[in-house]
């Protein structure tokens, strides 16, 4: 009987979610005029895969208002617990060891240490487990034309995708990946694919293929300015003047670490330059609670995807990753 309840369930739910028009005939009239000029893409491909488009209610409800719960509702350590925990650190351990090859290119290629490589993928999709079951094509249509907020990103994404599709002859309603149109071992939206994926073979990348997931990545970082051989934070410990006197959790650089330091913030780093530019990250008000000076590589793992709890925790799972890795070594 459950079984049966929920057959209909999702029946009924597909044919509400067919019987919603994803846009109106001026909106796309306008977004294949804009965009068939734009990146010379045939007028009637892009109509073509509009007319594909089925309206994606969980992709709208989330650019809604209180569509997803905000980090900052959420303590550090429950935040951190989502993603650093014994089972995900093994997943990550064996993904290390599976694809050893492309994590050593992504570091003597382009600079970028495994750890960085590990979290970011372990937090995006739990190492491949996770990469999404929403078509590309409907998410971005859905929240190009009828959200209320990132309308202009959203359309641009959705150009790109098409333009993606069209470039590679791949079929706009096979690619599947998150709510808002993240796809691939990576996560990558449709303008960080064309603009930073590459293959580990020079063939087509494929974001589903770990190696390609990998070596994209590491160009996604590189480009976006990560520095070899500079640390991602420093551990700190602060007095309850500090955020007094200068402005914390800024998310950007925007003091050098000698101003911190005169201003109450007490690091054990040896070799940074007091020069560094640096913010204080702080979940608390609290002193006593943990806080780090994030460095330029910290924002560089932040353009990933805006949040400062994110950039924190996929740091820290790579590097509890790697650490596992070097006691257990690789069978």
């Amino acid at each position: 009987m459950k079984k049966l309840f929920f057959i209909v369930y999702i029946s009924l739910h597909l044919i509400y979610a067919a019987a919603i028009n994803v846009f109106t005939d001026e909106q796309k009239e306008a977004f294949i005029k804009t965009y068939s000029e734009k990146y010379n893409i045939p007028d009637d491909y892009i109509e073509k895969t509009l007319d594909m488009a089925i309206y994606q209610p969980n992709s709208y409800q989330l650019q809604q208002p209180g569509g997803v719960a905000k980090a900052s509702q959420k303590s550090w350590e429950r935040y951190r617990n989502q993603f650093i925990y014994p089972a995900m650190i093994n997943k990550g351990v064996s993904f290390m060891c599976a694809h050893q090859s492309a994590l050593h290119r992504s570091r003597t290629r382009y600079g970028v240490p495994p750890e960085v490589i590990l979290g970011i993928i372990g937090v995006e999709t739990a190492y491949g487990g996770n990469t999404g079951h929403y078509r590309v094509l409907d998410a971005l249509a859905t929240i190009a034309f009828n959200s209320s907020r990132r309308v202009a990103f959203f359309q641009e994404e959705l150009a790109k995708y098409i333009l993606m599709c069209f470039q590679n002859r791949w079929d706009p309603k096979a690619l599947y990946g998150s709510i808002d149109g993240g796809f691939g071992i990576a996560q990558f939206m449709p303008s960080s694919y064309l603009d930073y994926a590459v293959s580990y073979t020079d063939d087509t990348p494929n974001l589903m293929i770990a190696d390609d997931a990998i070596i994209s990545i590491a160009n996604y970082i590189k480009q976006h300015g990560w520095k070899t051989g500079e640390p991602v934070y420093l551990n700190v410990k602060y007095n309850g003047k500090t955020c007094l006197k200068l402005n914390c959790n800024n998310k950007e650089l925007v003091y050098p670490i000698s101003t911190w330091r005169q201003n109450g913030v007490l690091d054990k780093s040896s070799g940074i330059k007091p020069s560094s530019m640096a913010d204080l990250i702080s979940f608390s008000n609290l002193a006593v609670n943990p806080a780090w000076l994030a460095l330029n590589n910290f924002f560089v793992i932040y353009s990933y995807n805006h949040s400062t709890r994110y950039a924190l925790a996929t740091y820290q799972l790579g590097q509890a990753v790697v650490a596992k890795a070097a006691r257990v070594g690789c069978k």
